[in-house]
């Protein structure tokens, strides 16, 4: 039996599928002229990497909007619907992005565009990320919430707004309950960070959190995303890839890895170019030679039971924290802690920022004899030393001591490293062949060392391993030093 389809319903299976025939195409070209004539006023422009964006009206106040974003899209059917009470057809939706993408592309302006934190003509800004696309204008001489920013930004999927602050606070009283830090010293280093990561140029020193359980230690990580990039998802875990790591640096501002156990030696590198600035670059999707390139800086914080970071460059960048244990009368609710959090948030964020103005008033004035490699991150806290009123050198004390912990650290996380200090004890001043001295090392330390993940399975290995931890062991009081005779490469040990 032949079934017929009514005339109406057709038209509405061929909408859907889409109609190829001439009148059809015909159709959707004038759709998407209609599409593009629609929105000829708006401000379009590009950024660096050749993103197209667009500056949208939106109930009284200013948004940004990627050309690409779903968002966009939504808002340009919607324009659609209430001028032609229809909805209109995929493909001319996309033939008409294309067009605004080309004029943004080829004849709007390039912009800097930004997410969360930014800088213009010596100001500023920070992104509340509310629904009126307010930001906070600071400057040395204050600061303020302002309606429209001179600066694009962006708001990536997952990010929440933070709340209007409030002046007046004291970050003793307000933040501090909230971190479990075990003297002043990790907080007056964990307060500089902060501070530190509300500016929009770093260096910016990985934050390491350690401790075991009960130690709060996921809290407050948390929590000091919540005051500067709060999201969605705060906390994340271990990636897999440099490609995850690229796309979450891309769309937040803090960098967060949550109960880490390791750091393979890609992310230990990875997170140093996170710390000082270096570029990323991976192949675009669905292509075969175009790369998609990101070249950032930012805060990060990571946490886990044991000292996460192991390698000397990441040492060198890091600050570690240890969080005690809490015992139990001292512990309390999530949710307790959350609502209690989220009552004192907009007084932390205002004290914040009132430490945040006096510090850059007093950041032209700030000289110190030597410095840390760190060295801006070490000069803007001295900055904050002096804009608490903090005993004088209190703070490079603080940070020289954590980076002295570091360097050793790196000594007791390697088996290379523990194994040249023995060495050096028992044979210094000494000088041969890399192969010369993995033969002794490894006679010295015996089969278990070997097995040691770390222990370098050739004499290249050994000298990498060394380079990396060079200054850890010149800390130490070991020198090392790499020559030639002829073609034959020597390592020379010296205590000093």
């Amino acid at each position: 039996m032949e079934v017929v389809t009514p005339a109406s319903t057709q038209e509405e299976i061929q909408t859907m599928l889409g109609d190829d025939s001439e009148s059809g195409k015909e159709e959707r070209k004038k759709t998407a002229d209609r599409l593009v004539e629609m929105v000829a006023n708006l401000e379009l422009f590009h950024s660096r990497d050749e993103a197209c964006y667009a500056v949208l009206e939106v109930n009284g106040h200013r948004e940004i909007h990627s050309l690409r974003s779903s968002s966009f899209k939504t808002f340009l059917a919607h324009r659609f619907y209430l001028q032609e009470k229809k909805v209109p057809h995929a493909q001319a939706v996309q033939d008409a992005l294309a067009t605004l993408q080309g004029r943004a592309r080829f004849e709007g302006p390039e912009r800097d565009v930004c997410v969360r934190v930014a800088d213009r003509e010596g100001r500023i800004y920070l992104d509340l990320g509310d629904d009126a696309w307010r930001a906070v204008e600071i400057s040395p001489s204050g600061w303020d919430v302002v309606d429209v920013s001179p600066v694009a930004f962006r708001r990536p999927r997952g990010m929440l707004p933070l709340p209007e602050p409030l002046s007046g606070g004291s970050l003793d009283d307000l933040l501090r309950p909230f971190l479990n830090v075990v003297d002043d010293s990790s907080w007056r280093l964990v307060l500089v960070w902060i501070l530190a990561a509300l500016r929009p140029t770093g260096p910016y020193p990985i934050l390491c959190l350690h401790g075991t359980q009960g130690a709060a230690k996921s809290s407050a990580t948390h929590f000091l995303r919540a005051l500067i990039d709060p999201s969605k998802a705060p906390l994340r875990g271990e990636p897999k890839e440099l490609h995850t790591v690229m796309i979450t640096a891309r769309n937040s501002w803090v960098f967060t890895l949550d109960n880490a156990s390791r750091l393979p030696g890609w992310l230990s590198d990875t997170l140093c170019r996170l710390a000082t600035g270096g570029g990323f670059s991976t192949r675009e999707l669905y292509t075969d030679s175009d790369e998609i390139l990101f070249d950032a800086t930012r805060p990060a914080i990571l946490n886990g039971i044991s000292e996460l970071p192991s390698r000397g460059d990441l040492l060198d960048r890091s600050i570690i924290i240890e969080c005690p244990t809490i015992p139990p009368e001292r512990r309390r609710s999530a949710e307790n802690l959350r609502q209690e959090f989220e009552k004192a948030q907009p007084l932390i964020v205002g004290a914040l920022l009132d430490v945040l103005v006096n510090a850059l008033r007093e950041l032209p004035q700030v000289h110190a004899p030597s410095l840390p490699r760190m060295a801006d991150f070490a000069l803007f806290g001295l900055a904050v030393e002096r804009a608490l009123g903090w005993p004088g050198g209190s703070f490079l004390r603080s940070y020289e001591g954590n980076i002295t912990g570091s360097y050793r650290l790196a000594i007791e996380s390697s088996p290379v490293g523990e194994a040249i200090v023995s060495f050096a004890e028992r044979e210094t001043p000494w000088e041969g062949s890399p192969t010369a001295l993995l033969e002794k090392l490894s006679a010295s330390e015996g089969e278990h060392a070997r097995r040691r993940d770390g222990w370098p399975k050739s004499p290249r290995g050994l000298t990498d391993a060394i380079k990396r931890l060079r200054p850890s062991l010149e800390r130490e009081g070991i020198r090392v030093t790499f020559g030639r005779t002829g073609r034959q490469r020597l390592v020379c040990l010296e205590k000093v």
